[in-house]
């Protein structure tokens, strides 16, 4: 598996929407685990360090937003990006409150085209395979050995 590609975890009851997005997300080469109850995510979170959580707003047991929040809490190493889901609460106001109440990072209106999501992930991960390379462009650096001290103390002060 790509180290660059990401572990997203889907919490959807929909059987066709979860199936489609985990489908689009493997193809992609993601790892991708889909549960369809509050439960079942709750013991994926707990032994995988996620980067995703794609979470429907309306679950059976609590809200997504009430498992985003439980969970924050129980699991706080655990530094996923949210995004949340829904068909049925797509109004603006309900949308902004959701969206601070999780820290989520992009919302999702039901029906939504699976190109849109494949780039939501992409633009998402661009930070984190940026700051990788950066650092490893400074090890290079210092492993160089006609970098003088005086090159090393300023590029590492930038």
């Amino acid at each position: 598996m790509d180290s660059n590609k990401s572990k997203i975890l889907i919490l959807e009851d929909d059987e066709t929407v979860g199936s489609a997005l985990k489908e689009v997300f493997s193809r992609d080469g993601h790892e991708v685990f889909l549960a369809s109850r509050p439960d079942d995510a709750t013991t994926v979170i707990s032994s995988t360090q996620l980067d995703f959580l794609f979470c429907d707003c309306l679950l059976p047991q609590m809200t997504g937003l009430d498992f985003i929040q439980r969970t924050r809490q129980a699991y706080p190493q655990n530094r996923f990006k949210v995004i949340l889901m829904s068909g049925i609460y797509t109004d603006k106001q309900f949308i902004q409150e959701a969206s601070q109440k999780t820290n989520a990072v992009a919302f999702l209106r039901k029906p939504f085209e699976m190109t849109d999501v494949l780039k939501l992930v992409k633009k998402e991960e661009a930070p984190k395979k940026e700051e990788a390379s950066a650092r490893k462009l400074l090890y290079q650096m210092f492993d160089n050995p006609k970098v003088t001290n005086r090159q090393k103390r300023k590029s590492s002060s930038r």
